[in-house]
């Protein structure tokens, strides 16, 4: 996207390239968040934003129950065989 908004003149230099993250380990393992963290967001819901991170999450836990329960892991794999 960077240079994209370089070629047309957006912005003038990556400011990005300063930035440096020192954990480079993701320890969630992909679970985003507790019972009790969920439960905390419920007891939030009217603070800002909180409402907007209920949806993404819901959402997303919609969609993998989706695709999980559509396709077996067997299946995928010979879907990927044909590509």
């Amino acid at each position: 996207m960077y240079r994209y908004a370089l070629q047309f003149d957006i912005v003038a230099k990556n400011c990005a390239e300063f930035v440096r993250i020192g954990n480079e380990d993701d320890t969630e393992s992909g679970v985003p968040f507790t019972a009790e963290e969920r439960q905390k967001l419920w007891d939030h819901k009217y603070e800002p934003f909180v409402d907007t991170i209920l949806i993404y999450h819901d959402e997303a836990q919609d969609i993998n129950k989706r695709i999980y329960s559509l396709i077996t892991t067997e299946q995928l794999r010979q879907e990927l065989e044909k590509i």
